[in-house]
Order: C-alpha cells, then structure tokens, then sequence
C-alpha cells in the first residue's frame, strides 16, 4: 500500500513539473538571448551571472545596486516583442508579467513592457543601460 501512495505521489509531481513550459533556446549570438540570460539568472537569484550580462561600465556602476536589491518580484513570464538591431547596437522589448509571493492582499501580479539596450563587443551582446528592476545605477561613491 505504501508502495502505491509513493508511486502515485511521484506521478503527480511528475505532472505538476512537466506542465511547465520550457525556456525556448535562442541562438547565442543575439541579443534577445543575452537578455533572456539576464531575466533568467535574477529570476533565480544568481546576480553575478545577471552583472556578467552587463557591459563592463554598466557592471561598475550596477554592482552597488544589485547587491541591495530586495523583495524582488517572481518573474512568472517574460514574452519577446521586439528585437531592433543596427550594427552594433540593439533593443530589445519585452513582456514580463511578475508576481509578488507572500504579498499582504497578494493581487496575483501585474504585466508591463521593459527594453533593453545593448552594445556587441568581443564579449557579444551586453546590456548597457540600467535594466529592470533597478531603473538606475549610480557610480560607486568615492567616500567622503
């Protein structure tokens, strides 16, 4: 009997882990593919893989802000709008659609577009202006 109870329990999280859609693969080269590698390391909370996205100016700048980042939301989908490339420069638009677990009043998430700029370098493609969720980053202060 028992047997059966651990069969059947391993079947349904077998359904409930299958049901998930899985992460298209982008070809490396492009850039929408180095902002699905930014949305996926924040998603799961690895930020020096999301900064090793960034350009190397934008990375000093950003270090500070990543590090105090809290209370992010869960990134339940990211849908790709629009990809611009012009020589060596890029944007990239999407859709994210972001929920706050544990919220009081939780009101099940909100959708919203977001662009990314970013340059090609010998590196490939980095993002090179702030991204979500920061809006901004500041130089690191120089100290008093």
């Amino acid at each position: 009997m028992v047997s059966i109870t651990v069969l059947a329990l391993l079947l349904v999280a077998a359904a409930l882990l299958g049901g998930r859609r899985r992460q298209p693969s982008l070809p490396a080269d492009r850039p929408e593919a180095t902002v699905q590698t930014y949305l996926a390391t924040l998603a799961s909370g690895d930020r020096p893989a999301a900064l090793d996205t960034l350009t190397e100016s934008l990375r000093t700048r950003c270090a500070t802000s990543f590090e105090a980042l809290t209370g992010l939301p869960e990134i339940d989908r990211a849908e790709l709008i629009r990809v611009t490339a012009n020589g060596d420069g890029a944007s990239v638009e999407v859709r994210l659609t972001v929920g706050w677990s544990g919220a009081l009043f939780d009101s099940g998430g909100s959708a919203f577009p977001v662009q990314f700029s970013l340059l090609r370098s010998g590196a490939g493609w980095q993002i090179d202006q702030a991204p979500w969720p920061m809006g901004s980053c500041s130089p690191p202060s120089s100290g008093p």
